[in-house]
């Protein structure tokens, strides 16, 4: 098995997170990587860095050298799709305007969010879009599905699911609680 390489994004790599970012969580969401390069670790899987400027420098004029991980991990590609994971979400969180905000911690559990159990949304949003999920303290908990839309949130029943999580996948960080290392 060949070593992972470390390398600066394609263009279409960049184009592809950031488009990926924008669409989801708004273009303000983008300005959590102002002073960052995305840098690509591809092995198995490609796995999005998000390097700042400095390091990014240091690291393209290394030679000789075996770099294995660099910056914060925001994301993974796979088949032309990028899906943007824990620490990525959290950047973004503190730019994206498509939040939810919760009343209880079970999300961290890798269950859903009824609506008995939201606080606010902080903008209108449709069935499917990712959503940030934070605490009514502003604490970041992750990235969830919505299962209905923000104008269905007025009549649906209290025990509705209104935001889906993953049991599997590193979308919320009580996931490393439950699976991570």
């Amino acid at each position: 098995m060949s070593k992972p390489i470390f390398r600066i994004r394609t263009k279409e790599e960049d184009y592809l997170i950031r488009e990926t970012i924008e669409s989801h969580f708004s273009t303000d969401s983008l300005g959590a990587f102002k002073g960052y390069y995305f840098w690509i670790k591809e092995g198995k899987i490609k796995e999005a860095f998000a390097v700042p400027h400095e390091s990014s420098d240091l690291i393209s004029k290394t030679t000789g050298l075996e770099v294995y991980f660099a910056g914060i991990p925001i994301g993974s590609i796979w088949s032309n799709t990028f899906q943007l994971e824990i620490e990525g979400a959290k950047m973004v969180s503190y730019y994206a305007s498509k939040k939810i905000i919760v009343k209880t911690d079970q999300f961290l559990y890798g269950k859903p969010i009824f609506k008995e159990n939201i606080s606010k949304s902080e903008e209108s949003f449709e069935k499917n879009d990712h959503l940030i999920v934070m605490s009514k303290s502003n604490i970041f908990y992750g990235i969830g599905k919505a299962e209905v839309s923000s104008n269905e949130l007025h009549t649906v029943k209290q025990n509705t699911v209104v935001i889906k999580g993953s049991k599997r996948k590193p979308l919320d960080v009580g996931w490393y609680l439950r699976e991570g290392s």
